[in-house]
């Protein structure tokens, strides 16, 4: 009996030093993960000034419901990505980023820089949790490949879109998330203790709460059961249908909040040039042209542009060499895989785990919501840099095996010219993403830059519009004219590029309006042509709520000067014109501040102080601009007391 006892004993003692040895064999590679943590936080540190850019202002700046801070949690949670930012984003649904930036507001209300910071953190973060994640997963080859592999996908210049514009948290967090789901997945694979298999299942929703796109990794997560350990397949199928299983319901609730028909993306051909394709054979073409250019920059990350939308890359066809040449290559590196699946080698899981992360926002299997966006390839080199890193093996002839023993100095001493070639790359990508950081201190910056770059885009050349135009009113003598002058020319360059481009019409409308206020003499001439370019905006977009607006300021100061001249029918006339316009921008607008702020004006000077009352508290409810808050409030006042 006793000899039994100490036999369990003795086997209990075994397993307890096996656990303790897994523990220590990655342990003892932290400075290793450090040094990928410190190098991804430090490459984005010269974005810890910057402001406001691109999509942070519908996601951040201007949206009412992230500015509630903790209240709005809730309102993140149940409705669409973009809600509380004007009307028609109802087509994404990632919570948990949204629920991070109104946290964030709440303990540091206005202050890009702190956000900034915070997305460099989780970066660098990512790069402690990747390491680790592929130390594991990577278990039986050589610890140079997954460092390698973690460094370069740190340092790509690629992931500079993802992590210097706020709103690229979205792809960090799903990534992030995933990353631990994996990582927890390999301790139930060793340990069989179902919390892990609890952890992972949780992290990875987390992760689908965060981008969509993180659904791609029910098809990944097998994959690396399948090439890296030698779980069953019928249990790999198990534990890949609860992954499976949380992307349906997480397909339901979106459902259940944004509704089933909002499955349907169907954007506009300034966001995703393919939808102007004539035909399926010329909609892929295209996509397969533009997932070309995908794959250079994964080599050689120059030039990069935040949008080479409608219509800088045009629709072409399969008579073109760079869709042919793209084919070509996705279709050959796709057989490669395929013919060495069964050998499990590295370069094949590399080629489909791009090609898996990679499908679904390509354009190839169906159009999503932009032609061109470096950020989709946020997760996707990861595959590339995969297969660099067991290039590096296979090139200076590495034992693939990992060695049991290990040490720092050893390490760098023992792999001294791979790690040499290996931070040559990491430096000249490294230069590139400190310098790219750059263009995106605001939007001016990153639009003047851009342009030059994709000169044929027409939404880079409206929003450059936008912002030269603040930078006219702000401008002083000389200066201003000449400012203002070339942002009529960026947005008559856009409706060149696109004649049905609503917005450009309505900002040339504005323009023309706003010139019109200090030149007496061509007053009357230069609100018509004003008129004629809100027309123009209404014709392309019949519920162009802004535009309504802006007509009614013209027609509302037309109702001014005709009082003032004593011709007090037409002032009326004018009046209810200004009226019918306002009110049919908050119409199509509920939330549009200036049209309630309007509408409610011109009820109060027709004593219809109820309405006026309604429309001011509209405003005040819905209105980001703290001064705009306090002339809502000072009108509010007056229609209460009846004047």
């Amino acid at each position: 009996m006793s000899k039994r006892k100490t036999n369990k004993g003795s086997r209990a003692k075994s397993t307890s030093k096996v656990k303790t040895s897994a523990k220590l064999s990655l342990r003892k590679y932290l400075p290793l993960a450090l040094i990928a943590t410190v190098l991804g936080f430090l490459l984005y540190a010269n974005t810890f000034q910057h402001e406001w850019a691109l999509d942070d202002f519908s996601v951040i700046k201007e949206n009412w419901v992230t500015q509630k801070g903790f209240e709005g949690i809730g309102t993140h949670l149940t409705h669409s990505y973009r809600h509380g930012y004007g009307t028609g984003f109802g087509t994404l649904y990632r919570p948990l980023t949204p629920v991070m930036f109104s946290m964030e507001w709440a303990i540091a209300p206005d202050s890009p820089g702190f956000m900034h910071f915070v997305n460099a953190l989780f970066y660098g973060l990512t790069g402690f949790v990747l390491f680790f994640t592929l130390a594991r997963v990577l278990r039986n080859y050589n610890i140079l490949l997954p460092f390698a592999a973690t460094i370069l996908f740190v340092a790509h210049p690629l992931h500079t879109e993802s992590v210097a514009n706020i709103k690229g948290r979205d792809d960090i967090m799903g990534f992030f998330f995933v990353l631990l789901a994996i990582y927890w997945l390999w301790d139930y694979l060793k340990k069989n203790d179902i919390k892990w298999l609890a952890f992972s299942y949780v992290s990875f929703f987390l992760g689908v709460l965060s981008k969509e796109s993180s659904v791609t990794f029910v098809g990944v997560i097998p994959l690396m059961m399948y090439f890296f350990t030698k779980t069953p397949t019928d249990k790999i199928l198990k534990l890949t249908g609860g992954y499976l299983g949380l992307s349906l319901l997480f397909i339901f609730i979106r459902a259940q909040i944004l509704g089933s028909g909002k499955f349907d993306i169907n954007p506009s051909v300034l966001d995703n040039a393919l939808e102007g394709a004539s035909n399926f054979v010329e909609q892929k073409a295209t996509a397969f042209a533009i997932m070309g250019r995908y794959f250079k920059l994964l080599f050689f990350p120059h030039p990069l542009v935040s949008d080479a939308g409608y219509n800088q890359i045009p629709l072409t066809t399969f008579g073109d060499w760079r869709a042919i040449l793209s084919f070509v290559i996705h279709a050959g590196l796709g057989v490669f895989a395929l013919l060495n699946f069964n050998k499990k080698s590295i370069f094949s899981f590399a080629i489909l785990f791009y090609i898996l992360t990679f499908s679904i926002t390509s354009n190839v299997v169906f159009n999503i919501g932009t032609s061109y966006a470096e950020r989709l390839l946020y997760v996707p080199v990861l595959g590339f840099t995969l297969a660099l890193s067991y290039g590096l093996l296979k090139l200076f002839k590495l034992d693939e095996k990992r060695s049991s023993k290990f040490s720092l100095n050893n390490f760098f001493q023992k792999n001294m010219v791979p790690l040499g070639l290996l931070a040559i790359i990491t430096v000249a990508f490294s230069f590139k993403t400190i310098d790219r950081n750059s263009v995106w201190k605001d939007s001016f910056t990153l639009y003047d830059t851009d342009t030059k770059i994709s000169p044929e885009c027409g939404k880079l050349q409206y929003h450059y519009g936008l912002e030269l135009m603040k930078k006219g009113l702000e401008a002083t003598g000389n200066e201003k004219m000449e400012v203002m002058n070339k942002a009529r020319e960026t947005f008559e360059k856009a409706t060149q590029i696109y004649p049905k481009y609503h917005d450009a019409y309505a900002q040339l409308g504005l323009w023309h309006y706003r010139l019109s206020k200090n030149n007496v003499a061509q007053k009357e001439q230069l609100q018509q042509v004003a008129l004629e370019n809100y027309q123009k905006a209404i014709e392309h977009k019949p519920n162009n709520a802004k535009a309504y607006s802006n007509m009614g300021i013209i027609y509302f100061e037309k109702s001014q000067i005709a009082e003032q001249q004593g011709n007090l029918g037409q002032a009326q006339n004018f009046l209810n014109q200004a009226k019918q316009v306002y009110e049919k921008a908050v119409s199509f607008d509920p939330r549009y501040v200036d049209g309630l702020m309007n509408l409610g004006v011109v009820n109060a000077m027709q004593k219809n102080f109820p309405q006026a009352i309604k429309y001011f508290e509209e405003g005040i409810k819905y209105s980001t601009d703290s001064k705009k808050i306090e002339t809502l409030k000072g009108y509010l006042n007056s229609a209460r007391q009846g004047k």
